[in-house]
């Protein structure tokens, strides 16, 4: 064997024992796996992780910030029971990189209308009519579950309680999927039924930024904050969707699909 040979064979052995030793720093694990019942609740909700990985570790934050290798370990069901929870999760071990992050919003159900009127969905997307919005289901971010109803045009519900009550804060989980001609509503108004004048009273409202390029399927949840609340037991909301899809979308100028699954009221 020629010196030149032995050269190549012995250079040729080092780099590969270097990339056993040194490589895998390379690699990232893959994030953790999230199971729960559903990103809403009564009470609370008790969220379990795995990543099946020998000697690899969960951590996690209830806050929102980036889980580090100082973080809680995520070793055994986390218990969550806060008005609005942000779990953030990643994984750990030695000699790898850390995962992509995985966040999961958890919100608490609120007060629940004694009667609540809609129009009926299209008929592709009727979900369980009217019980949708209460139930305490879905958060998914496929537009086919039952849980979602999908309109093509504006949608006006009317809520009536026992007696009157004072709302601060309502919240509508709606779905963003652009691909699929889905978009945030372009407005919400809130109403309540002033009793002293025979009217409805604005009291409430937001414009989402619906026409925004998001590449991502997601949840979006929509807060509406009532700052002077009133004491009625009658509300109505008009929940606009966007009637152009913009210009830089394959479907420009059309209607867009508005899709809702739950109503959270404070």
């Amino acid at each position: 064997m020629s010196k030149r040979t032995t050269q190549i064979i012995l250079t040729v052995l080092l780099s590969a024992t270097y990339s056993v030793l040194h490589g895998q720093d390379t690699f990232q694990l893959a994030p953790p796996l999230l199971k729960f019942p559903s990103i809403f609740f009564e009470k609370s909700v008790q969220v379990s992780a795995e990543f099946r990985q020998p000697e690899s570790s969960i951590r996690y934050t209830l806050n929102g910030w980036i889980p580090t290798e100082e973080s809680p370990v995520f070793d055994k069901p986390v218990s969550i029971n806060k008005p609005v929870t942000k779990l953030s999760v990643r994984t750990f071990a030695k000699g790898f990189l850390p995962s992509e992050m995985v966040q999961v919003n958890f919100y608490r159900m609120g007060k629940k209308a004694k009667t609540l009127r809609a129009p009926l969905p299209h008929p592709k997307y009727l979900g369980t009519g009217n019980d949708a919005f209460q139930d305490g289901l879905g958060g998914n971010t496929d537009h086919n579950s039952k849980t979602w109803l999908g309109y093509q045009d504006s949608v006006m519900i009317e809520l009536e309680f026992g007696d009157k009550t004072a709302l601060e804060q309502i919240m509508i989980n709606t779905l963003e999927s652009q691909n699929a001609w889905i978009f945030q509503p372009s407005s919400i108004s809130v109403y309540g039924w002033d009793y002293l004048f025979g009217r409805w009273r604005p009291i409430g409202g937001s414009r989402p930024d619906s026409a925004e390029r998001q590449p991502e399927v997601r949840c979006a949840m929509q807060t509406v904050n009532i700052p002077k609340s009133i004491k009625t037991d009658r509300y109505r909301l008009i929940i606009r969707s966007l009637q152009e899809i913009p210009s830089w979308h394959p479907g420009k100028g059309k209607p867009a699909w508005l899709f809702i699954d739950e109503l959270i009221l404070h």
